[in-house]
């Protein structure tokens, strides 16, 4: 499926946003909880992006607070790799 097709289908503006959301929703899963302001300064800070921490959070709340576009973005691939039980 192309990217950003499925980012526009998820009202996002392409496929950046949508791998930004991606990257917050794994960073929230295996990390201590953070508000959603933290979790964008992480994210913008570990990842180097180019966008606003203001950016960030803004994509954030259009998609991890809002339960059926957090169940579009968490997949299979979102959480290979993690040993939740550890």
């Amino acid at each position: 499926m192309d990217l950003d097709w499925q980012a526009r289908e998820l009202c996002l503006r392409g496929k950046h946003d949508l791998q930004i959301a991606r990257l917050a929703a794994r960073e929230a899963l295996i990390g201590s909880s953070r508000s959603l302001t933290e979790l964008a300064t992480y994210v913008v800070d570990r990842y180097n992006l180019v966008q606003s921490v203001r950016e960030v959070q803004c994509i954030l709340e259009q998609t991890l607070l809002r339960p059926s576009l957090r169940k579009e973005i968490r997949d299979e691939y979102l959480l290979a790799g993690l040993d939740r039980d550890a």
